[in-house]
């Protein structure tokens, strides 16, 4: 599992009695969602799909179907940038974030891993422990499921730069995140 565990204690002096101690505990605990968290996510294609049907248009959605062939050969990352190219150039970015917090959840909630979420959430429930959920696909995607429903802290995952409120289709400068260089 990826899900790793954190934690710094500050120095307790010897004289000092438990009741006048300050203790700070800072933990982070860190999952990734595409192999934790959801059965079945090989791969994200039907997500994108749904993206570029719900939030776009019909037409998008079967140009993105008829790319898979392509999408079939080529490696994780020229795949990944592709379907984010053809699935949210020119879309509004209120209306992918509309999807992602609706309809998407849907799909999350069915694929949701039980065991694993009982697992790493059941024992997060611990005062100041931070969750952070990693993502290859992009941030805009999985964030509304996993602040809503899962309630994590922060979601870590590809960055897409937009202009005027609208997707160029292109990855940010930050690139599509590499989840080892992340969890780093």
């Amino acid at each position: 599992m990826a899900a790793s565990l954190k934690s710094q204690h500050d120095h307790i002096p010897s004289d000092q009695t438990f009741t006048k101690c300050n203790m700070q505990i800072e933990r982070t605990l860190s999952c990734d969602i595409e192999n934790d968290l959801l059965l079945n996510s090989k791969s994200f294609f039907p997500y994108f799909v749904l993206v570029a049907f719900e939030g776009g248009s019909i037409l998008r959605a079967c140009f993105l179907l008829s790319c898979y062939p392509l999408l079939v050969i080529l490696n994780h990352d020229l795949k990944l940038r592709l379907m984010i190219l053809i699935t949210f150039c020119g879309m509004k970015v209120k209306d992918v974030e509309l999807v992602g917090r609706t309809v998407l959840v849907n799909f999350y909630l069915e694929n949701l891993n039980l065991e694993v979420y009982e697992l790493v959430f059941g024992s997060m429930k611990e005062a100041r422990t931070k969750v952070a959920v990693l993502t290859g696909v992009p941030r805009v995607m999985v964030e509304g499921f996993c602040k809503e429903y899962l309630n994590v802290d922060e979601v870590l995952g590809t960055e897409l730069h937009s202009v005027g409120g609208y997707f160029s289709g292109f990855v940010a400068i930050s690139g599509v995140v590499l989840k080892h260089k992340l969890a780093k």
